[in-house]
Formats: structure tokens, C-alpha cells, sequence
């Protein structure tokens, strides 16, 4: 049954992406959205010329009072900028090569992608290379990651083809005692508009499109639902979050 309201369209893709059943996501966004967004991510693994790269000779020449090591370091970035295969890992970390990559259809390529991009993926990362302690990444990964906590605005039509759905991250207010001791450092006077503005997330849109059955899908696109938030951690324990008595997700665009 096609889905004829937006915003409950949002909220199934929402649902989805928190059960990590990125193809199931990918498969409520309009199929030539997905055609065009694989299309243009994959002239970036295009076969090209090398690109001239400045050698630490030429980076000491510009600026004489450069570290070699400093210039090394930016001769070494220059590559891994330009390495397809490094890039591939960045964005697309589950796909074996560029080859396997092109061979993805539309909905499994944007799927793809998106894991490449979820909260979920960087926690896991972070574990990985130790950033969040066992007794942290224990804690995390025994339950399901509902990463994707929106509130719905409401939803704007734009001529009769078009919708964007206003979200934005669903934010538990801080205690009473904890924003007095926020606003103590603001002028009286700005503590009410203080209040109103800053205390909420920043609005997002999510577009959608409409079909020849009536019913509404999303465009796939960067920007789609969240992409790019950055998942930390923030705990009452040290760094490594190993002695942490409350674990909280931080998700920041």
C-alpha cells in the first residue's frame, strides 16, 4: 500500500533506519532519486589521470619555515585524498572494491551508503579501535541503537509534487538545577530568550516526492534523514568510558 501521508512516510523510514534495516529505508525513497544519487557518487571512483600532488620539496619551497615532517604529513594526506580505495572504505565501509560498488543496484547502493554514514556505524568504529571502553561497547551493543529520535514539526507542501516534513532531534530538557546553572553566566534580561531558543534542536527538512500511485517516497540524497550527524560519547567515568556509571549518546549535525 503506498504511503499517502509524509509524515507518516517519515516515520516508517525513521523506524527502519532504527532497526538497521538499511535496504528497507532505501526502498521508501523515489526509485530515480536512487538512480541519480548512485550515478553521481560514482563519478568520484571514476577511472582518472593522476593528479598532480606537490612533493615536500614544493611544500618547503612555498613555506621555508616548514617542518619536513609537517610537509610529509600533507604530502601523505594529499594521497590518501585521491586513493578510490581509501575513499571507498570512508564512505561505503561493508563493499569489498570499486567494482563491487558498481555493481550495487540503486536501493542497495544508497543502503549502502547510508550504513556508511549511521550513528551506528561510527560507534562501532569507535569501539573497534578502543575509543569506548569493553565494559562501554558491552553496555551499547546489547540492545537495539534507536539512533534516530526525531520530532515531527510538521510537513510543508510545495506545488503537488513536492513535500518537506520539518524534524528535528528529539532532546530531553535539562533539569531545572542544570539549566540555572547554564543561564547563571547570562544577563537576566536574555535569560527568558535564552530559554525559548537555545534550549531546542535545529530543524531539518526531509524531502519527499510523489508518485504516480499517490502515494509519497523520499529522495535519496546527502542530508537524508540526519546523515551526517557525528555519534561521541560524554561519561561519567574516564575517557576510554571504562568506569562510566550513565552512558549518554551525543548526536550533533
Amino acid at each position: 500500500m503506498p504511503i499517502t501521508n509524509p509524515v507518516q512516510l517519515f516515520q516508517t523510514v525513521v523506524d527502519r533506519l532504527n532497526a538497521e534495516d538499511w535496504t528497507g529505508a532505501a526502498g521508501l525513497c523515489d526509485p530515480v532519486s536512487l538512480v541519480s544519487f548512485r550515478r553521481t557518487m560514482l563519478q568520484q571512483f571514476a577511472p582518472i589521470r593522476p593528479r598532480n600532488t606537490m612533493t615536500v620539496e614544493e611544500y618547503l619551497k612555498l613555506t621555508p619555515d616548514m617542518p619536513r615532517a609537517v610537509a610529509e604529513y600533507n604530502v601523505k594526506q594529499q594521497q590518501k585524498s585521491i586513493d578510490p580505495e581509501i575513499q571507498l572504505h570512508r564512505q561505503f565501509p561493508t563493499v569489498d572494491s570499486v567494482a563491487a560498488l558498481r555493481a550495487l543496484e540503486p536501493t542497495d547502493f544508497f543502503a549502502e551508503w547510508f550504513y556508511g554514514q549511521s550513528p551506528q556505524r561510527q560507534l562501532r568504529d569507535q569501539a573497534k579501535d578502543g575509543a569506548i571502553g569493553e565494559k562501554a561497547a558491552n553496555a551499547i551493543f546489547s540492545q537495539p541503537m534507536r539512533h534516530f529520535a526525531y520530532d515531527v514539526l510538521g510537513f510543508l507542501p510545495n506545488g503537488d509534487r513536492i513535500a518537506h516534513v520539518l524534524y528535528q532531534l528529539q532532546m530531553a530538557p535539562p533539569t531545572e538545577a542544570r539549566a540555572d546553572e547554564w543561564l547563571a553566566n547570562v544577563p537576566e534580561d536574555e535569560r527568558e530568550y535564552i530559554r525559548d531558543t537555545s534550549m531546542r534542536g535545529h530543524p531539518q527538512m526531509f524531502l519527499c516526492r510523489k508518485q504516480p500511485d499517490g502515494g509519497w517516497l523520499g529522495v535519496a540524497e546527502f542530508g537524508f534523514v540526519g546523515t551526517g550527524i557525528y555519534a561521541s560519547f560524554e561519561s561519567k567515568g574516564d575517557d576510554r568510558a571504562e568506569d562510566f556509571e550513565e552512558e549518554v549518546i551525543e548526536l550533533s549535525p
